[in-house]
């Protein structure tokens, strides 16, 4: 110090004094000597940075020297520069009301899902193909029924001859011949019945009429102006099948194809209003109706209750299982256009048209194989019988395998001709035809 003051030739060039802040350029050379002196600093808040005073006269442009910021220095929080404050929408936790671990409720999702969740005692039934079905109180698998996990090579699923379920061999080609079937005919008797008839005729409905007409009094042909409401209509006779009338209230037994004498009801409920008391009884059927019964005196009845699902639980079915639902009807599984009864020889698929079902099972093409060459012919006639021209033909050597070429020309729909340019050896190639 000299003089108690900081020698001239010790100041820098430009010395820091204080720091303005403008809204923009324009307000930047609006301030006035008065304000600022060389050194001071103009911060911008339109983002545009700090500039620093290298001359007296702010107003001009060419006296503002920016200053570069750091690379690494944060120039805004959430888009705000200066003093920043935040709460908690600022950073997008507009919903946190920091609850304690302990207070906080769960979701709705979680709610959902929870109310969603079906008691294990809810059971999934499966039918005709499908089987594994059963309560959820474990894991339960449906499967085809006999179904395999490796079923092999060539098999397909559906029924055999006996009409079992399950993955069989693909049958194998086989030529028919149908002859000789001889017409069955039906002769149906005209003239007549009687006591010497035997099942080998069949009478007309002229001739059972004027047989039952010509019994006698007391059968029900004869009576037919007498009301037949509550009686039994019984064939008897030994010298030809009379139908005649029982009448009566009550109940009767037949032994021996003979109805006995009618008698009263007993051991049973009478009338449909009359009171009974019952003991180690099961009352079946839709229209009877308990009334009074306390609910202590059920076995059970309380676990049932409680053991009974919601009907809102909903069992679901994907692919080429069908018949899903919630738990407010019966729900039934099953195959996509199942069958109990498919018929023999059919397999579980897709059609032509993609359509799901049992189908019959494609008839498998046929196969001939023949071993050719005499060592003098070069065209050879092959005779297969598969009953086509759209076959398919290959020639290879009987030793080597080989396959040879020649020309195949299908002459019928059961023969074909192989040309070849030198003839074969005797018993030299193997001929095949698949169609």
């Amino acid at each position: 110090l000299v003089g108690g003051l900081v020698p001239t030739n010790q100041i820098p060039a430009l010395a820091y004094h204080t720091s303005v802040v403008g809204a923009d350029q324009p307000a930047k050379h609006a301030l006035t000597t008065g304000q600022v002196q060389p050194g001071d600093l103009a911060i911008r808040t339109d983002g545009a940075g700090t500039f620093i005073l290298t001359a007296t006269d702010p107003s001009v442009l060419g006296n503002w020297q920016q200053l570069n910021a750091p690379t690494d220095c944060v120039v805004s929080v959430n888009g705000q520069q200066g003093t920043v404050v935040l709460d908690k929408s600022d950073v997008g936790l507009g919903n946190v009301d920091n609850t304690s671990d302990a207070n906080k409720p769960i979701s709705t999702a979680t709610q959902t899902a929870l109310d969603a969740k079906v008691d294990d005692t809810i059971a999934v039934a499966t039918t005709n193909s499908l089987t594994g079905g059963g309560d959820l109180t474990t894991t339960r698998t449906l499967s085809l029924v006999n179904d395999s996990g490796t079923p092999g090579n060539s098999k397909y699923y559906g029924t055999n001859g006996g009409g079992t379920k399950g993955y069989f061999d693909l049958p194998a080609a086989t030529n028919l011949t149908v002859s000789n079937f001889a017409a069955a005919t039906l002769v149906i008797e005209s003239e007549g019945i009687s006591a010497n008839d035997n099942d080998s005729t069949i009478p007309t409905s002229a001739a059972v009429k004027d047989y039952v007409d010509s019994t006698g009094s007391g059968d029900a042909s004869t009576n037919t102006a007498t009301s037949v409401d509550s009686e039994v209509a019984l064939f008897s006779g030994t010298g030809g099948k009379t139908l005649k009338r029982a009448t009566g209230s009550g109940i009767a037994t037949l032994t021996a194809g003979v109805l006995g004498a009618v008698t009263a009801p007993s051991g049973t409920i009478v009338g449909t209003s009359d009171n009974q008391v019952l003991t180690n009884k099961t009352i079946n059927g839709p229209d009877n109706t308990l009334t009074n019964i306390a609910q202590s005196s059920v076995a059970n009845l309380t676990t049932d209750l409680a053991a009974r699902a919601l009907s809102s639980r909903n069992i679901s079915t994907t692919n080429s299982i069908t018949g899903g639902g919630n738990l407010t009807a019966d729900r039934t599984l099953s195959l996509v256009n199942d069958s109990a009864t498919p018929g023999n020889s059919k397999y579980y698929g897709t059609n032509g048209g993609g359509t799901k079902g049992f189908y019959d099972l494609p008839v498998p093409l046929g196969k001939y194989s023949e071993v050719i060459g005499d060592g003098v012919a070069t065209a050879i006639g092959v005779t297969h019988n598969l009953g086509s021209r759209s076959v398919i033909v290959s020639v290879h050597d009987a030793s080597t395998y080989e396959e040879v070429e020649c020309d195949v020309v299908k002459t019928t729909t059961n023969e074909i001709t192989l040309t070849f340019e030198t003839a074969p050896a005797s018993m030299s190639y193997v001929c095949t035809v698949i169609g």
